[in-house]
């Protein structure tokens, strides 16, 4: 971001001097020829040292010191009037700082808060689950009820021919029926089917 652009700037790093415009940004300071762009010094706040006004042949001058990584150079440049030269310094003084505080590299991200999805799909499953549940509870008895009777001391029922079936299984539970046992299986088949839906699986 541009804050100022300064036209008529000398730059003192030859002995007559160089016409020039001076750039303050919010990550930089560039000054480049105004006969010759190419001709040209930008210094990043992240090298530079301080900036200071002294005194040169050339009269008062914003002086920029990079830092040694930088190159350590020291690079005057002189502003008419003596007023305006004031105002430069301390501009580019307290950018310089800010930037410190707060540096600038090029790249801008925002964290995201984690996705609640899954935990509300989940939450939904669940929901599901209870009120099939409801509407299951005599299915759900029967389909305790004979496991119940299962774990016995005695071991496993005694095996018997089904007629109806042609086959033989394990004797049922007094209170339990063939019927019974045809009922709990779909419904446990239809309230598995709504927890995949509800949790966006096939």
């Amino acid at each position: 971001q541009v804050f100022t652009s300064l036209d008529g700037v000398w730059n003192l790093s030859t002995d007559q001097g160089n016409l020039g415009i001076f750039i303050v940004t919010n990550i930089r300071v560039v000054w480049h020829a105004a006969a010759n762009p190419t001709f040209n010094v930008s210094i990043p706040y992240a090298r530079l040292r301080q900036a200071r006004v002294r005194d040169s042949k050339f009269g008062h001058a914003l002086v920029l010191e990079v830092k040694p990584t930088g190159g350590g150079y020291l690079l005057g440049f002189r502003v008419d009037p003596e007023s305006r030269l004031r105002e430069l310094h301390q501009e580019v003084t307290t950018l310089h700082k800010i930037f410190l505080e707060n540096p600038i590299f090029g790249v801008r991200f925002e964290r995201e808060a984690p996705e609640k999805e899954p935990e509300v799909l989940m939450r939904r499953g669940a929901d599901v689950v209870a009120e099939d549940d409801g509407e299951d509870e005599d299915n759900n008895d029967t389909y305790l009820a004979y496991f119940a009777e299962g774990d016995r001391q005695d071991g496993d029922r005694p095996i018997i021919f089904n007629e109806d079936l042609q086959l033989s299984m394990e004797r049922l539970p007094d209170e339990v029926t063939l019927d019974h046992l045809w009922e709990v299986c779909p419904q446990k088949a239809k309230r598995d089917k709504k927890l995949k839906e509800a949790l966006g699986e096939k």
